[in-house]
């Protein structure tokens, strides 16, 4: 659990690209991180905690795809030059835009607003 929990609060505000879009900016990667991390709240909305407490991510539907888009968008980040610091601002200017469901999607959209940057352990 406790490194569910670690990859959840580093997820979708890693320094992020563009999953499935063209993003050019890193007001771009943002925005393309936000409706991944979006898409991923989505599909795993109807999860409870005592839902995940015996899970592996792997056992979560769309992790690993989640989990390939965000390695993606960080390395399109990267390749922007855009800061860990100024993700976490980005990201958490848009945190708004967010439809949080269920207690996985809280935990993520919580995290984003506060400016999370890192979810690899």
């Amino acid at each position: 659990m406790r490194k569910l929990v670690a990859l959840l609060l580093v997820f979708g505000l890693l320094a992020a690209g563009c999953g499935g879009g063209s993003a050019d900016t890193c007001e771009g990667v943002a925005d393309a991180t936000i409706d991944a991390v979006q898409q991923f709240i989505d599909a795993t909305s109807e999860l409870a905690l005592n839902d995940l407490m015996g899970m592996d991510d792997t056992d979560i539907a769309g992790f690993t795809e989640f989990e390939e888009t965000m390695t993606e968008l960080e390395a399109k980040a990267d390749e922007l030059e855009c800061t860990d610091q100024q993700m976490g601002q980005l990201l958490a200017e848009r945190a708004d835009d967010l439809d949080p469901k269920g207690f996985l999607g809280e935990m993520i959209a919580g995290a984003i607003a506060e400016g999370a940057t890192d979810i690899m352990p």
